[in-house]
């Protein structure tokens, strides 16, 4: 039993010297990848239109996601062009996990005040850290393999 389980993870991740996707090389990588994360995380009943943004549509967005929770429907895109020269290296499938998450448990709108802006930032941070974390247990990374070592001291 235990051996059919790691034989069928294998199966869906099973790329020798893999390391996360920077970049997809197109739609269809990228639609491929999020079949994948959305078996991983239990959310193969959902209905999911990815595909990508430009800076102008969604200022200062990496990803972004709009759902209807009650229907399992939503749509995901990417940032196209992302700059290099960031703290993190930018990578698309980080960006990807992290939307998923939301829909597993980012589906709750914090109120319009003070203390719900800073339940918002905590709790997309902890969505990030997740994400992070899915990453280095997917492809055996440390948390190191995240910062853009040419930006940083």
């Amino acid at each position: 039993m235990a051996n059919d389980i790691i034989s069928a993870s294998k199966r869906i991740w099973d790329r020798p010297g893999a390391v996360p996707v920077t970049y997809f090389e197109n739609k269809e990588e990228m639609k491929k990848y999020a079949k994948k994360w959305m078996h991983a995380l239990f959310l193969d009943d959902w209905i999911i239109a990815i595909g990508y943004h430009t800076e102008n549509e969604y200022p200062n967005e990496n990803g972004h996601i709009e759902f209807d929770i009650e229907n399992k429907t939503g749509r995901i895109t990417l940032l196209k062009q992302a700059p290099d020269d960031r703290i993190f290296k930018h990578c698309e499938e980080l960006i990807l996990v992290h939307e998923l998450l939301h829909l597993k448990i980012g589906f709750l709108n914090a109120p319009d005040t003070v203390e719900g802006m800073l339940w918002e930032v905590h709790h997309h941070g902890l969505i990030y850290e997740m994400s992070k974390s899915l990453i280095c247990a997917k492809y055996n990374l440390d948390y190191e393999w995240f910062k853009n070592h040419d930006s940083v001291i």
